[in-house]
């Protein structure tokens, strides 16, 4: 199985949901050691990350983007993801390709960007209160860490 994972919370220094993607990806990799599974982000991973991967079935890929801003999510992943040929995608940070009829998962780690728009940068919310709908609907799975994060999903 060829499973693709949102590569981009590794793009900077590692938040929680960069820690939680980077394990994740090499959890799953140490444990189904003949399926692949590729990180693929817009821009360059933080740091040493790829270069220090000794998993042979994990692979860091930057992948090239459109060249219109802030179109990775409606045109350059689904491109790479249909070229890719993932069995799978995994939007490990609310994200899902659009256009995306492969199968996917999404992991949604809180709704605080809709909750308390406030506290956030002006264009994640935007970003948020349009994309996080659609990637839910488009979901085949959605992945909470907590009940109460669930119960406010649903």
């Amino acid at each position: 199985m060829r499973v693709g994972l949102d590569g981009y919370p590794l793009s900077e220094s590692l938040t929680g949901v960069g820690h939680y993607t980077l394990e994740l990806a090499r959890a799953l990799a140490r444990n189904y050691p003949a399926d692949q599974f590729e990180l693929v982000s817009p821009k360059p991973f933080a740091g040493t990350l790829a270069a220090e991967n000794e998993l042979p079935n994990l692979v860091f890929t930057k992948a090239r983007s459109s060249s219109i801003r802030g179109h990775w999510w409606s045109v350059g992943l689904p491109l790479y993801a249909r070229k890719a040929k993932f069995d799978l995608f995994h939007g490990t940070n609310y994200e899902l390709p659009l256009w995306n009829n492969r199968r996917s998962v999404l992991t949604i780690h809180d709704l605080s960007t809709l909750l308390h728009p406030e506290l956030h940068r002006q264009p994640l919310v935007r970003r948020a209160r349009t994309r996080l709908p659609l990637a839910a609907k488009m979901a085949r799975a959605i992945i909470t860490p907590t009940e109460a994060v669930k119960r406010e999903v649903c």
